[in-house]
């Protein structure tokens, strides 16, 4: 479809409510006045960055900014509570241009009211001990999705599996002692990767899971283990 089948609809709604209709004003796609209120409208056929910038400029002409996309078949956009969040915390309001086969219908979905959310001091403590505990940084932005993340978690285990790996078994207080953290009673106890095998009280051995693992994430450990770099 074409950018131009949305200007009727929008037209047709805005004036419904009162509003004068100008199209293509100083750049703006669609600017509606009445009583004093100033609002723009940007259209795309499609959700973009680039329609997001242009709606964030028309923020220096008045608070009242619109982007207007198609909804066609009545179906949401892709990742629709995601693109809300990101709306509302822009101040950017959404309309919805429902093109279907026999009728088109247009809906504010959001308004471009001031953003009062809370950050969530839980997540944040998240984040913050996530990077912490990781003694390097080893994962790529952008990877596909089932990529194996390289948290903390799996960086310590894998330390842990290469020093059984040499040692032949140990103990988690020998362990610590040759630099290994706190969480290693716990991953050798819960052994949530399946790398490590129980040979008495409290004495473990990498098994063939773990000698696989090491042999996969060779080159990770040869960088960051202790005294490289």
């Amino acid at each position: 479809m074409k950018e131009t089948e949305l200007h009727l609809p929008l037209k047709n709604f805005l004036e419904k409510r009162g509003y004068s209709v100008n199209c293509e004003v100083n750049n703006c796609d669609i600017v509606a006045r009445k009583d004093g209120e100033l609002i723009v409208v940007e259209t795309k056929t499609r959700l973009s960055l680039s329609l997001l910038a242009q709606a964030n400029l028309r923020k220096e002409l008045t608070d009242s900014v619109y982007i207007a996309v198609p909804f066609l078949g009545g179906k949401s956009l892709k990742n629709y509570k995601n693109v809300r969040k990101l709306l509302r915390r822009l101040e950017i309001g959404l309309i919805a241009v429902y093109m279907k086969k026999k009728k088109t219908s247009v809906d504010v979905i959001l308004h471009p009211l001031p953003y009062a959310g809370r950050k969530s001091k839980k997540k944040i403590r998240a984040v913050i001990s996530e990077i912490e505990g990781r003694h390097a940084e080893l994962n790529v932005s952008g990877s596909p999705g089932g990529t194996p993340k390289m948290t903390s978690y799996r960086l310590e285990a894998l330390k842990i599996a290469s020093l059984l790996h040499g040692a032949g078994e140990s103990t988690p207080k020998k362990l610590l002692s040759m630099g290994c953290s706190e969480k290693t009673y716990s991953i050798l106890y819960n052994n949530f990767y399946g790398w490590f095998e129980r040979k008495g009280r409290g004495v473990y051995k990498i098994n063939s899971s773990g000698e696989k693992a090491l042999a996969v994430y060779k080159k990770v450990l040869v960088k960051n283990k202790p005294g490289a770099g």
